[in-house]
């Protein structure tokens, strides 16, 4: 199986119990590099899409994003566990 690789940002959030966690885009990449290329000129448009993404939700805003990366997906579910999800 190729490994896939997917803007991901890392956020801090007003969740009471785990407001660390990482949400990420719903696009693909076959290479870190291709991610990476997009990452570059999409940065700032991905961070805004994250807190209009949670604005939607009733209890949890966004505080601040931390880092945006790309990652794979065993390294989210990974560091997701490690933050607690």
């Amino acid at each position: 199986m190729p490994i896939a690789y997917i803007i991901t940002a890392l956020v801090w959030t007003t969740h009471p119990t785990l407001p660390l966690g990482l949400i990420n885009s719903n696009q693909a990449f076959e290479s870190k590099e291709l991610c990476e290329e997009l990452l570059e000129e999409t940065s700032d448009l991905f961070a805004a899409s994250v807190g209009n993404f949670l604005l939607r939700t009733e209890t949890i805003r966004l505080k601040k994003v931390l880092s945006i990366n790309c990652l794979t997906l065993q390294d989210i579910k990974r560091y997701n566990t490690l933050l607690g999800h």
